[in-house]
């Protein structure tokens, strides 16, 4: 499992623009991303990009809870590009 998501929320100035309960991406399969403006597609793309911080959830990447601090997030950076 590369990522695993669960009860993932983004909230801006109070407002939930992104609300996930569950969701996987496999590794080596190809996903694609598609919603309404103003669903949270970018949001979504930019926390698995380690590149904005969740407000609720976890999210595991290669079965590693990640910590959205600094420290833990330079090497995964490193790793992951969003294009």
């Amino acid at each position: 499992m590369l990522y695993d998501i669960r009860g993932l929320k983004k909230r801006y100035n109070g407002r939930t623009v992104l609300d996930l309960p569950e969701l996987f991406f496999e590794k080596g399969e190809i996903y694609g991303l598609l919603g309404p403006n103003g669903s949270g597609k970018t949001t979504l793309l930019s926390i698995l990009g380690f590149l904005n911080t969740p407000s609720a959830g976890d999210l595991f990447y290669k079965g590693r809870r990640v910590s959205f601090t600094e420290k833990f997030l330079l090497p995964l950076r490193k790793e992951v590009v969003v294009v």
